[in-house]
């Protein structure tokens, strides 16, 4: 999106439904959406920043953070995860996606925003 003029950015974020990223700066654009949109937050494993939660929540989104704490901690963190070298050894960690993971999040969020952005009732026919 870095290399995109502010008008295109603009319109492709209107445009967004569903906004799939990894937690950090990128990830403020989801400002951008329209109320009842959806944002899927990736974070580094250990690493939860409320900050995006609470700026969907003030911007009308449906908020799904996906962790990923099934790696092991880094040897930084053993004693405290307070420690300043175990957060940045946290969040230089890599961020693993499960696709299967994905799709039923993806699922999720489709449903919330035909409920919620465009006003449909999503029947269970199973």
């Amino acid at each position: 999106m870095r290399s995109l003029g502010l008008e295109e950015e603009l319109s492709i974020m209107m445009d967004t439904d569903v906004l799939i990223g990894v937690v950090g700066r990128d990830l403020y654009h989801m400002i951008l959406l329209l109320p009842g949109s959806a944002v899927i937050a990736y974070s580094q494993p250990y690493v939860h920043d409320y900050s995006f939660q609470a700026l969907a929540e003030v911007a009308g989104l449906q908020y799904y953070p996906v962790f990923n704490s099934s790696v092991p901690l880094p040897a930084a963190c053993r004693d405290t995860m307070e420690a300043t070298n175990c957060r940045e050894a946290l969040r230089k960690q890599s961020v693993f996606i499960h696709y299967g993971q994905l799709h039923n999040y993806m699922r999720i969020a489709a449903v919330h925003v035909q409920m919620k952005k465009y006003g449909v009732l999503v029947r269970d026919d199973s």
